[in-house]
């Protein structure tokens, strides 16, 4: 199987990046094939055009990989809800019937009402084509649900590197 993953450079100190240098060598000694696009954030080498390379670079990516199932990592503000979208919408135009998965990670709620009014069309055009869905909480599966979204939503969690407990007793950090 071949997986496009979508997400900030894995050199980044945030969760995102940490998450996937954590899960990336399992699916790889799964024997599944990743292909990590790095996008956007602290080295977009585009500048003020970053988002259209970003683009650029995605839609060049599913040809020459030709994945079996994308998948993409937005937060819930404009400027990602919008990437994640016409990522979604390359991929369906790329090739039909493509999965998408998509793993909200940050959620804005003062993005929410414009979400659901000015960008409601949008959502149901690009998100709401998601073959799956992942949230980091039940009411945001419970607000996804009431914007009409159909596609299986699963509430997860983070990962921790394993590295980061060595030596850690919890038992012993609450004798004190």
């Amino acid at each position: 199987m071949r997986v496009l993953v979508t997400g900030p450079s894995l050199k980044d100190q945030g969760g995102v990046a940490g998450y996937y240098n954590a899960l990336l060598p399992f699916l790889k000694h799964e024997g599944i094939a990743v292909s990590y696009l790095e996008i956007g954030g602290t080295h977009a080498a585009g500048g003020i055009l970053s988002p259209l390379v970003d683009q650029l670079r995605f839609r060049s990516a599913l040809r020459r990989f030709r994945p079996h199932l994308v998948h993409i990592n937005p937060s819930f503000n404009l400027k990602s809800f919008l990437r994640g979208g016409f990522f979604i919408r390359g991929a369906c135009r790329v090739r039909a019937g493509l999965p998408v998965l998509v793993f909200f990670r940050g959620w804005r709620q003062g993005f929410e009402h414009a979400a659901e009014t000015r960008y409601r069309t949008f959502f149901t055009r690009t998100y709401g084509k998601a073959a799956a869905v992942i949230v980091l909480g039940r009411a945001i599966e419970q607000k996804l649900r009431a914007w009409g979204v159909t596609a299986p939503i699963h509430v997860e969690h983070t990962v921790v590197a394993e590295e980061l407990l060595a030596g850690f007793s919890l038992s012993e950090r609450l004798r004190g």
